[in-house]
């Protein structure tokens, strides 16, 4: 023969608690904000003398260290006179700045600031 057991024993046991009910609403996905861009510092215009500056790369005011850069132009030049038979007149091209680029650099972060080109 079977037994039956009555497991309801609602009659000794506290009531259940309260959990109230939280209705989630679903909304649109929101796509994460983009980083904001750097702000584009504008390139300084130079010339072919030391100036004061705001370096690009390091956002400091400096004074440039420039230095003189022969170009192809220099190169041509040279050539050219060398092949008219007037080779002093040629190495003077590498000596006077009136043919090379002047390249002007942070003395900061040793960066290229910027060229000025003859």
């Amino acid at each position: 023969m079977a037994t039956v057991v009555n497991v309801n024993t609602t009659n000794n046991s506290a009531p259940a608690p309260y959990i109230p009910y939280v209705q989630c609403i679903p909304t649109a996905p929101v796509a994460p904000a983009a980083p904001a861009a750097p702000a584009l510092q504008p390139i300084p215009s130079v010339g072919p003398k030391s100036c004061s500056v705001i370096c690009p790369n390091c956002r400091q005011q400096v004074r440039t260290r420039v230095s003189s850069q022969s170009t192809n132009k220099t190169h041509i030049i040279a050539l050219i006179l060398c092949l008219a038979m007037l080779c002093p007149c040629a190495v003077c091209m590498y000596c006077t700045p009136c043919t090379r680029n002047v390249n002007h650099y942070c003395p900061a972060c040793k960066a290229l600031v910027n060229t000025y080109e003859r």
